[in-house]
Protein backbone atom coordinates (compact mmCIF):
# COMPACT_ATOMS: atom_id res chain seq x y z
CA UNK A 1 0.00 0.00 0.00
CA UNK A 2 1.14 3.36 -0.74
CA UNK A 3 0.02 6.91 1.28
CA UNK A 4 0.19 9.99 0.47
CA UNK A 5 1.16 12.82 3.68
CA UNK A 6 0.88 16.30 3.16
CA UNK A 7 2.13 18.74 5.94
CA UNK A 8 1.64 22.04 7.23
CA UNK A 9 5.02 24.34 7.62
CA UNK A 10 5.40 23.14 11.05
CA UNK A 11 5.60 19.62 10.09
CA UNK A 12 2.00 18.88 11.65
CA UNK A 13 0.07 16.52 8.92
CA UNK A 14 -2.82 18.64 6.93
CA UNK A 15 -3.83 15.24 5.90
CA UNK A 16 -3.32 11.54 4.53
CA UNK A 17 -4.63 9.88 1.20
CA UNK A 18 -4.50 6.36 0.06
CA UNK A 19 -2.37 6.17 -3.07
CA UNK A 20 -3.27 2.31 -3.61
CA UNK A 21 -4.21 0.14 -1.15
CA UNK A 22 -2.90 -3.38 0.24
CA UNK A 23 -6.38 -5.08 -0.77
CA UNK A 24 -6.74 -5.82 2.46
CA UNK A 25 -9.06 -3.21 4.25
CA UNK A 26 -7.90 -4.09 7.98
CA UNK A 27 -4.68 -3.31 7.01
CA UNK A 28 -4.74 -0.41 5.14
CA UNK A 29 -7.26 1.40 8.50
CA UNK A 30 -4.42 0.12 10.77
CA UNK A 31 -1.83 2.02 8.39
CA UNK A 32 -4.19 4.91 8.36
CA UNK A 33 -4.23 4.87 12.12
CA UNK A 34 -0.54 4.57 12.59
CA UNK A 35 -0.54 7.57 10.69
CA UNK A 36 -2.89 9.85 12.20
CA UNK A 37 -0.95 9.20 15.69
CA UNK A 38 2.24 10.48 13.96
CA UNK A 39 0.79 14.05 14.64
CA UNK A 40 3.50 15.51 12.82
CA UNK A 41 6.92 15.19 10.81
CA UNK A 42 9.92 15.76 12.59
CA UNK A 43 11.83 19.04 10.99
CA UNK A 44 15.19 19.17 9.82
CA UNK A 45 18.05 20.43 11.22
CA UNK A 46 17.17 23.90 9.90
CA UNK A 47 14.01 23.16 11.91
CA UNK A 48 11.56 23.56 8.62
CA UNK A 49 10.06 20.98 7.00
CA UNK A 50 11.64 20.77 3.48
CA UNK A 51 10.31 22.07 0.58
CA UNK A 52 10.01 19.10 -1.37
CA UNK A 53 7.77 17.84 1.10
CA UNK A 54 5.42 20.21 1.19
CA UNK A 55 4.70 20.72 -2.43
CA UNK A 56 4.91 16.87 -3.12
CA UNK A 57 3.95 15.12 0.47
CA UNK A 58 5.45 12.51 1.41
CA UNK A 59 4.80 8.77 -0.04
CA UNK A 60 4.68 5.99 2.65
CA UNK A 61 5.43 2.23 1.26
CA UNK A 62 4.20 -0.10 3.42
CA UNK A 63 4.22 -3.65 2.62
CA UNK A 64 1.83 -6.34 3.99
Amino acid sequence: MVVLVKTTQSGEIANRYVISTSGNKAWDAAVLCAVDKMVNLPCGDDGRIPDVLLKEGLKIKVRL
